[in-house]
């Protein structure tokens, strides 16, 4: 992924919604009501599937948001930029998972929120060598 074509305005708006959507589809499953069906007999196992889902779901959304960023900005994505990539995706992960704290069919948990916010320095240093390319 040495190139990425980003810069048209029907792109940039693209990758904005789909970012959005995303963002809000985290946010509305993790304040639905907790199912019995997700109880397992081995609680270790179960548990460390549900820190990937929530880490692989994350990735996702991380890679969507710097994407956007990159679409949105002129050249290369700049200092500005990059911290506020970082609080909004930590800020989305903590929200998402502190959302569940107020929910009485839900847990709140530390290691969720870890799986939650990790994910942003992965997908930083991934996109950090991607040039952008006018389309």
């Amino acid at each position: 992924m040495k190139y990425l074509y980003l810069r048209s305005l029907k792109h940039r708006f693209i990758y904005l919604a789909v970012t959005i959507l995303f963002g809000f589809l985290l946010l509305y499953i993790s304040i639905l009501p907790y199912s019995t069906i997700e109880e397992s007999v081995y609680p270790q196992i179960s548990d460390l599937f549900d820190m990937m889902n929530h880490f692989i779901g994350f990735f996702l959304f991380n890679f969507l948001l710097l994407s956007t960023f990159v679409a949105f900005s002129r050249q290369n994505i700049h200092e500005k930029g990059l911290f506020l990539y970082f609080v909004l995706g930590i800020v989305w992960g903590l929200l998402c998972e502190g959302s569940q704290y107020f929910n009485s069919t839900r847990s709140f948990q530390l290691m969720d929120m870890a799986a939650n916010t990790l994910p942003t320095l992965p997908v930083f240093l991934l996109m950090k060598n991607v040039r952008v390319s006018e389309t």
